[in-house]
C-alpha cells in the first residue's frame, strides 16, 4: 500500500473512492514551480501563468505542449547527464493537468486556491558591485530576419576583478534571443550594423537569459571569471526577427569578489569540438562527428557545457573517452531545438583526465519533412554565422582540476547560495520544492492531503486539523508516506485549515471547504 503512494499522485487523484473533479486549486503547484520561473509577468515567456486566469486562456497551447514535450523547455537527456535547476517536470505532474485541462479546467472554489507566487524584477539579491547597460538601442532586427550586434560597454575597474555571478535583464526580455557576454582589452569597437556575427573578446563570461549565472563561490569550492582593470564588456546580442525599432537597453548586473579573496580558482571557457568545413545538401540528412584532444598535460573539471547548432540540427551527442575505452558521459540532446539553447551547468564537476579525447556528434536533417527547417523547399546549407546556415560549436567551462573536485555537489552549492533573491516559488523550488494540495476541494465524507516534494518523505511527519477559529479538530486519518486520507463525515461544513509537521516543524499547509 505504501509504495503504491508514493509520489503518484495524479492515481490518488483519479482513485475511484475518493471520485474527486480535479480543480486548477489541484494543479496550481505544478503551474508555479514548474511554469512561473519564466512564465511571469517579469519573466522572459510571452505571457504568465500565476493564476487561474491567466492560465485558463492558454490551456489548449499548454496542452499541446505538454503532449508534445516542448515544455518545459529543457534539451539534455536527463538519463545521460544531470544538471542544476533542470527546467523538467514529471509524467505523473504532466498527465495531472492534462487531467485537468481535458476535464474543462474547472476553477474550483477560489478562495481555496494556494497563493499566487511573486517574482521581482531580479532574480539576484543584494546589491550588484557593478551595474552596466548597453545605450538605448532601436532594433535592426526585420520582419522576416534576426540582427547581431555587438556593443563595447567601458567598465571602468579601479583594479582586476573577480566575477563571482552576473544577471542578464533585457527590458524586452522576448526580443532578445541570446546574448553572447565576453569581456576584452585590446580596444575593440561596437558594430552596431545588424550583422555583426563575427568578433568575440579574449574573457569568457557565461550568459543566460533564462537565469542568472552564480559559480561557485562558498567552500568547498570558490570560483569566478577574472576582469582585468583594463576590460570593457564586450557583448554580442542577438535580436529576434520581428522587433524592428523597439527599443532595447538590456542591462548586466555583476558581482565581484572582494579584492584579495583568498583560494579563488580562475574558471575558463574552451571550445574542443567545432566544425567549420562541412553542408547539408537540400533533401539531406547528415551526421557531423569531431574528435579531438585537448589540455592534455593536465586533468580539469568541466563546471557547465554549452552546444550549439542552429535550425536544421535535430540530435547532439557529447562525451570523452580514452583509447582503453572508459566513456566519460558529457550530453546528450534528442531533439535538438535553436530556439532554447542555453548553458547546462553540471551537478557535479565532471573530471577529464589527461590523454582523454573528445568526441562529439550532430545529426541534421534538411529535407521537407522538418518541422524546423527554415527553408521551404528546402535549400543547400553552409556553416556560417545567420541562423539560416548551420554551426557545430560545442563549449565547455572548466577548471584546472583539484582532487575530490567530482565529489562536490554543485546544485545543493548553487541553490543555497545567498544571492539568490528567493520570493514565493522562486528559482531554486526547480530543485528543492515542497508544496500541497486538497481533492476534492470542496469535499463530504472522504478528502485526501497530498504533499509532493523534491525531497523523500518524512515517514513520521503528522497531520493537525484546526477550524476557523483556531481550535484543533480531531479527524480520523490513514496516513501514507505522502500522503493523508481523511474521514469528514462527522465534519460540520465550513472552512477548515491543515498543517503537515515534522516535530514541530511545519513542511507545508493550505485548507480545505467541508460542503453538505
Amino acid at each position: 500500500m505504501r509504495t503504491i503512494r508514493i509520489f503518484i499522485f495524479i492515481l490518488a487523484i483519479g482513485y475511484s473512492k475518493l471520485n474527486a473533479q480535479v480543480t486548477y486549486n489541484d494543479v496550481a503547484g505544478i503551474f508555479y514551480t514548474r511554469c512561473a520561473a519564466c512564465h511571469n509577468s517579469n519573466g522572459m515567456a510571452p505571457f504568465p501563468l500565476t493564476s487561474y486566469l491567466e492560465v485558463s486562456p492558454y490551456v489548449s497551447s499548454i496542452a499541446n505542449a505538454l503532449q508534445n514535450n516542448r515544455m518545459p523547455p529543457w534539451q539534455p537527456d536527463t538519463l545521460y547527464t544531470r544538471h542544476t535547476n533542470e527546467k523538467i517536470i514529471t509524467t505523473q505532474e504532466k498527465n495531472a493537468i492534462l487531467t485537468w485541462i481535458t476535464n474543462g479546467y474547472p476553477q474550483g472554489n477560489p478562495s481555496l486556491a494556494p497563493p499566487s507566487p511573486v517574482f521581482g524584477t531580479y532574480k539576484l539579491g543584494g546589491t550588484p558591485d557593478k551595474i552596466v547597460k548597453i545605450p538605448s538601442f532601436a532594433i535592426n532586427s526585420t520582419s522576416t530576419h534576426d540582427a547581431y550586434d555587438i556593443f563595447a560597454i567601458p567598465l571602468n575597474l579601479p583594479s582586476d576583478k573577480i566575477v563571482k555571478a552576473i544577471e542578464i535583464v533585457p527590458n524586452i526580455r522576448q526580443a532578445v534571443h541570446h546574448v553572447v557576454v565576453t569581456a576584452d582589452t585590446t580596444g575593440m569597437v561596437s558594430d552596431l550594423s545588424g550583422n555583426a556575427i563575427g568578433a568575440v573578446g579574449q574573457i569568457g563570461l557565461s550568459g543566460s537569459l533564462a537565469q542568472p549565472v552564480i559559480y561557485p563561490n562558498m567552500p568547498p569550492l570558490k570560483t569566478g571569471v577574472r576582469l582585468p582593470a583594463n576590460s570593457q564588456l564586450y557583448v554580442q546580442m542577438h535580436y529576434s526577427e520581428g522587433f524592428a525599432g523597439a527599443v532595447d537597453s538590456t542591462e548586466f548586473r555583476l558581482y565581484f569578489y572582494p579584492d584579495g579573496e583568498p583560494f579563488v580558482r580562475e574558471m575558463y571557457i574552451m571550445v574542443p569540438l567545432q566544425n567549420w568545413y562541412f553542408w547539408i545538401n537540400a533533401e539531406e540528412t547528415k551526421t557531423i562527428v569531431v574528435d579531438t584532444a585537448l589540455y592534455d598535460n593536465f586533468n580539469i573539471s568541466l563546471f557547465s557545457a554549452l552546444p550549439h547548432s542552429h535550425r536544421i540540427c535535430t540530435k547532439v551527442l557529447n562525451y570523452a573517452y580514452n583509447p582503453s575505452g572508459d566513456t566519460i558521459p558529457l550530453l546528450r540532446i534528442n531533439n535538438w531545438d535553436f530556439h532554447w539553447q542555453d548553458y547546462y551547468f553540471y551537478r557535479n564537476l565532471v573530471k577529464i583526465p589527461t590523454g582523454y579525447r573528445y568526441h562529439g556528434v550532430h545529426e541534421f536533417d534538411n529535407t521537407s519533412s522538418n518541422p524546423n527547417n527554415p527553408f521551404n523547399p528546402p535549400q543547400w546549407t553552409p556553416v556560417g554565422l545567420n541562423s539560416t546556415d548551420e554551426m557545430f560549436f560545442d563549449a565547455f567551462q572548466f577548471l584546472v582540476y583539484y582532487p575530490g573536485d567530482e565529489l562536490i555537489d554543485l546544485n545543493a552549492l548553487l541553490n543555497n547560495d545567498p544571492l539568490w533573491a528567493t520570493s514565493t516559488h522562486e528559482l531554486p523550488l526547480l530543485t528543492n520544492y515542497l508544496y500541497s494540495f486538497v481533492y476534492p476541494n470542496p469535499a463530504t465524507d472522504r478528502l485526501n492531503i497530498q504533499m509532493v516534494s523534491s525531497q523523500y518523505g518524512k515517514s513520521d511527519h503528522s497531520l493537525k486539523i484546526t477550524d476557523i477559529q483556531g481550535k484543533e479538530i480531531q479527524v480520523k486519518a490513514e496516513t501514507f508516506f505522502n500522503s493523508f486520507e481523511l474521514n469528514t463525515s462527522a465534519l460540520l461544513p465550513g472552512t477548515y485549515f491543515y498543517q503537515i509537521l515534522f516535530g514541530e516543524e511545519v513542511l507545508t499547509s493550505g485548507k480545505f471547504l467541508i460542503g453538505k
